[in-house]
């Protein structure tokens, strides 16, 4: 299937890069075009335009900006689909690695040798290991292969996994949490088990912008320096007089390493007499895992062992937007404000902006007599940005130029009044985040409940996030001008 599918992606990649090669050259001639008639204008010595010839100049202009936005676009999707391509090519790998190995085992089986001397199963996890996962024998990638792709080879392990786990002796008792009672939208009748709804959650945008590191193996703590005393040039009054000198200084950020987990206790009933209830469980799991990883990075406070978020972190920009009649005529150069204040400061230029869901459609809901007076790269004429779609996750959406993220994690109960929202500017290059590429990792425990007939399904990862490297290249526009809008 992923085969398939990889080819799809690079026959689509084939397309757009024939459609952006056909609009450069149309472009071109666009552009020569336009070269000719300025060039005509000129040979007859005043340089002014005739009436035909300057309405078919901005014509042309308009076509030729018009080819730009349109390239743009097909820039992004290719972007998107390189992205899809990798992804679908790790998949195939490691799909191969595991075939290969699990090949290897059952030529193993096979010689009565090596069968000989039976080995104990002393751990739950005998098919998932560290040592499987350097090999591409991952819990998650089969879980994921075998939810989306249907592998074969994935829920063969995924089975042989869990006898595996049925092989432990029983060990402590507890009781709660969850029965058949919770899934009865799994049970038989089967043609509907594959219509279960997930709970909806707001999934983890921002994460998706941030400047991604792998975790280091070892240590609870990703130390960085961060010159806070910088050299000094100046010039030398006369010859033979001493040359400016400043000492450069340091300071050391230490970024910790976080660990978030979640768990779930669900009666044996419930998962052998109802349909797909272990696939439902491991999926809730995995995307309550990205939306609070999403929310700490956004709005995590720094204690009780969260991350310290963009608006907790200390030192970033502020900008104040207090009106009890708000526009979006009025917000608009508050946006221009913060991303003053960035380039003011660090030297830096503002990729992002973030903001609700509602804050977004209210913006793209207003409607108004003016426009800027100056052109924004990337957005049409007479506008102010590009709703790009009304998906929650859309691409294509900008304002000033800069792409806009919408987050259901932005919280709406800020200022006085608890019924603000806020606007996040940053620079996602300086939004560092180490992470394990397999995580979250998943254990699938029978042993602990065996007493209560219940099965423990637990999902975890570590993972460290700063935006303070540089805490200037980043900001917040609040107050009263952001209270929950009217439609």
């Amino acid at each position: 299937m992923s085969t398939s599918l990889l080819l799809q992606v690079r026959e689509q990649v084939k397309a757009k890069l024939a459609e952006k090669d056909a609009l450069i050259k149309e472009q071109e001639v666009r552009i020569a075009e336009a070269d000719s008639i300025k060039s005509d204008a000129e040979k007859r010595g005043d340089g002014d335009l005739a009436p035909k010839e300057a309405a078919r100049f901005r014509e042309l202009g308009a076509q030729v900006r018009e080819i730009d936005q349109r390239l743009t676009g097909i820039g992004e999707e290719l972007d998107g689909l390189a992205e899809r391509e990798n992804d679908l090519v790790t998949f195939e790998e490691a799909r191969q690695k595991a075939s290969k190995a699990a090949e290897a085992w059952g030529k193993r089986a096979d010689n009565p040798e090596s069968v000989s001397n039976p080995v104990r199963v002393r751990s739950e996890a005998r098919t998932y290991t560290a040592e499987a996962e350097r090999r591409g024998t991952s819990f998650y990638r089969d879980l994921f292969a075998s939810f989306n792709y249907r592998d074969p080879d994935a829920s063969a392990r995924l089975e042989r996994h869990t006898r595996e786990a049925r092989l432990h002796e029983a060990a402590g008792y507890e009781t709660r949490d969850v029965g058949t009672g919770a899934f009865t939208g799994l049970t038989v009748p089967q043609y509907l088990t594959d219509m279960a709804a997930p709970l909806a959650r707001a999934m983890a945008p921002v994460v998706a912008i941030c400047n991604r590191h792998p975790l280091p193996e070892k240590g609870m703590t990703v130390e960085i320096s961060r010159i806070t005393t910088g050299t000094a040039v100046g010039a030398q009054s006369a010859e033979g007089d001493a040359v400016l000198e400043t000492n450069a200084d340091d300071t050391v950020l230490s970024v910790p390493v976080r660990t978030y987990t979640g768990m779930q206790d669900v009666s044996r009933q419930a998962l052998e007499r109802s349909s797909g209830v272990d696939d439902i469980i491991t999926t809730d799991l995995l995307r309550a895992y990205w939306t609070t990883l999403d929310d700490a990075i956004i709005n995590g406070a720094g204690t009780n062992g969260t991350h310290t978020g963009i608006r907790n972190t200390s030192s970033i920009q502020t900008v104040t937007y207090a009106d009890g009649t708000p526009t979006a005529a009025e917000l608009y150069p508050k946006l221009a404000d913060l991303i003053q204040k960035i380039q003011s400061s660090v030297f830096m230029g503002l990729t992002h902006f973030i903001a609700a869901p509602r804050r977004w459609w209210w913006l793209a809901s207003q409607v108004g007599s003016t426009f800027p007076f100056l052109h924004v790269q990337n957005v049409p004429t007479e506008q102010a940005g590009n709703i790009g779609g009304t998906e929650y996750m859309a691409q294509n959406r900008n304002i000033l130029g800069a792409p806009v993220v919408v987050d259901g994690n932005v919280p709406l109960t800020q200022g006085g009044s608890t019924n603000e929202d806020v606007i996040i500017g940053v620079t996602a290059p300086e939004l560092h985040l180490w992470h394990d590429p397999d995580a979250p990792l998943f254990i699938r425990a029978e042993q602990p409940l065996v007493g209560n007939l219940q099965v423990r399904f637990v999902a975890y990862g570590y993972s460290a996030f700063t935006a303070g490297r540089y805490p200037g290249a980043h900001g917040v526009i609040s107050s009263t001008g952001l209270a929950a809008p009217t439609f």
